[in-house]
């Protein structure tokens, strides 16, 4: 099973800049490990502005230890390229052209007043962790989320 962990950025990355960032992410997967036990890793960057880490967890488990270090080394990141991807008070809503709108939960409900399409769409939950969870529940109807209990 893979474990996985999201990163939404606050804006689309540039062609350069994503290069660059699956680059030098690749780079330190490669050398990532877990009590000395080299961790199977790799990134992909969903839509421009999500990074998506996946830690093959079959044969070395990620420790608490390594996740901190994966997680300062997106952190710096994130800081380098001015990305807010530690960010959880945003919500992500794709619609169906696959184009990503974002903004703070705490104007979910007057967003879907004065839109009420927003509804019909996607929410990404990113706080799956698992690539099955992924496949299953990353894309799901807003009107079905967790979220829509927020709606009044």
């Amino acid at each position: 099973m893979n474990k996985i962990w999201l990163f939404p950025s606050v804006r689309k990355l540039t062609g350069t800049e994503e290069i660059i960032i699956k680059r030098d992410i690749t780079q330190f997967l490669d050398s990532w490990a877990a009590h000395g036990a080299q961790l199977t890793a790799k990134v992909d960057i969903l839509h421009n502005m999500i990074i998506k880490v996946s830690a093959n967890e079959e044969m070395v488990i990620a420790s608490g230890c390594s996740i901190d270090k994966m997680t300062k080394f997106i952190s710096a990141i994130s800081d380098n390229y001015h990305l807010d991807l530690f960010n959880r008070e945003r919500i992500y809503i794709i619609d169906n052209q696959d184009k990503i709108q974002f903004f703070k939960l705490s104007e979910l409900n007057k967003k879907v007043k004065a839109d009420n399409a927003l509804l019909q769409y996607n929410v990404l939950n990113n706080s799956v962790v698992s690539d099955l969870e992924f496949e299953q529940n990353w894309s799901i109807p807003l009107k079905e989320s967790a979220y829509s209990r927020m709606l009044t």
